[in-house]
């Protein structure tokens, strides 16, 4: 079984977090402006991915074969620049601006992150984060906030 795609990759250990509880009834009950994307094409072998969209915010959770949470990406635009943090069971958490890839009119890139020494993408994540996480299932909240110590 391969790990999910990442945006971005590392090589260091693995970062020890609680298991989530599975998340198949939590998504139905979303709350607030966050809705989740149905039908969603599953891309990660062995993992099932979720997308719940919010208006000033995206967040992507890839959950293995027993529920549990393996990946999560929380995705929100800050002015014109689109920011991203990844975090998988194996990696540590990376964050960046997303580059667009779309830098000529003749070429269709894909989006990739592009962590930058000095870069404020964690603090601005966890300002946005603290201002879109209300109708969140509280286990999803306090898995991503565990992953990314953001208590």
């Amino acid at each position: 079984m391969s790990d999910p795609k990442r945006a971005q990759g590392s090589t260091t250990g693995p970062v020890a977090i609680p298991a989530a509880p599975d998340l198949a009834a939590p998504v139905a009950a979303l709350q607030g402006e966050w809705r989740a994307v149905v039908p969603l094409k599953q891309d990660a072998p062995g993992f099932e991915k979720t997308w719940l969209c919010h208006p000033r915010a995206e967040l992507f959770v890839w959950k293995d074969p027993r529920g549990n949470i393996s990946a999560f990406q929380f995705c929100f635009q800050d002015g014109k620049t689109e920011h991203m943090v990844a975090w998988d069971q194996k990696h540590p958490t990376t964050a960046g601006p997303v580059d667009g890839g779309e830098s000529s009119p003749q070429a269709n890139r894909s989006p990739v992150m592009v962590p930058r020494p000095g870069d404020d993408t964690p603090s601005r994540a966890l300002e946005m984060w603290r201002q879109v996480r209300d109708g969140l299932p509280s286990a999803l909240v306090q898995h991503v906030e565990a992953a990314l110590r953001w208590r």
